[in-house]
């Protein structure tokens, strides 16, 4: 047998619970860069025009900080979204920033693996 399983609402991994949710870090970053690329910006180009660091967006598209609210208000406004393309990236973000406190959370719980 694996050492993964999967249903409906939970990863089992290792022995762990994980709710679903935290499997799908990762799409907004790749979204925001996709978008980013094909509006022909850089990072410190985007960064201009949301008004943060160009740090912030890289680690938005890493995936290792979650995006706020006012960050993603912004995206949606000054790239245009239509209400489709809001609605898909509002979930992107909310599954994001989910995953990555899931993440820390199990973290503190469960250390680094090292006992």
């Amino acid at each position: 047998m694996s050492n993964d399983m999967e249903n409906n609402d939970v990863l089992i991994s290792n022995g762990w619970l994980l709710p679903r949710i935290a499997r799908k870090k990762g799409k907004l970053g790749k979204y925001l860069a996709k978008v980013r690329v094909e509006l022909g910006l850089s990072q410190a180009g985007l960064a201009e025009i949301l008004e943060v660091s160009v740090a912030t967006i890289s680690f938005i598209e890493r995936r290792q900080k979650p995006i706020t609210r006012n960050v993603a208000n912004k995206f949606i406004e000054q790239m245009g979204l239509n209400e489709a393309e809001r609605e898909e990236f509002l979930k992107l973000a909310i599954m994001n920033n989910a995953a990555i406190k899931i993440e820390k959370i199990q973290e503190e719980l469960l250390g680094n693996n090292n006992g």
